[in-house]
């Protein structure tokens, strides 16, 4: 498979997410935020320009990789039970318009357990491209108008590459990788100023 694939999908997620970002910020007039309490206890008002404080930038992409490190240690750290995920991803560039779901219960200590699928959904078409469902060591497998059932795939020889390959669409492997959390720290130096 392809591992440009999730970069791509994941670069173009990140866009997404800021234009989402840009588009419902609020043009020209500053909200009204009720005060708060600061660490020494002194009421503040965040709409006084006078008390306003400088966020440094740096310090917010540190603290982002921090919680990375965080989340991807606890991840890595639990070894048994069960764990959920459940990601969708649409991809739109020029005609093509297709959407990525990937829903997996991984059981941590017997991964042939595990329940994992996978759709990958044509909009402009209106039907499933693709569709893997992985369940009770069966395989289900559809493209187009063609449906394969395997039964007993758990126990073929083929199953841990099928597993290692599929897992690749859960993109935290991505997001919690030390090469993203190093990407995310060095965005603080494309900063335009230091202070906020």
């Amino acid at each position: 498979m392809n591992r440009k694939l999730p970069r791509l999908i994941l670069i173009l997620l990140i866009v997404a997410l800021a234009f989402a970002l840009l588009a419902c910020s609020p043009s020209g007039e500053e909200p009204n935020v009720p005060p708060v309490n600061d660490d020494g206890g002194n009421v503040v008002n965040p709409n006084d320009p006078s008390s306003s404080q400088a966020i440094n930038k740096s310090q917010i992409f540190q603290e982002i990789k921090e919680g990375l490190v965080n989340a991807g240690t606890r991840i890595d750290e639990t070894i048994t039970g069960t764990r959920y995920v459940d990601s969708s991803y649409t991809l739109v560039a020029n005609s093509v318009n297709i959407g990525v779901e990937y829903q997996a219960n991984y059981d941590l200590s017997n991964d042939q357990d595990s329940e994992i699928m996978v759709r990958i959904f044509d909009y402009n078409e209106e039907e499933n491209t693709a569709f893997v469902y992985y369940v009770n060591n069966t395989l289900y497998l559809q493209f187009g108008d063609k449906y394969v059932k395997m039964a007993d795939f758990g126990g073929t020889s083929t199953f841990k590459l099928f597993y290692e390959t599929i897992t690749k669409l859960d993109m935290e492997q991505t997001l919690f990788s030390v090469n993203f959390e190093n990407n995310i720290e060095s965005m603080s130096s494309f900063a335009e100023t230091q202070n906020i």
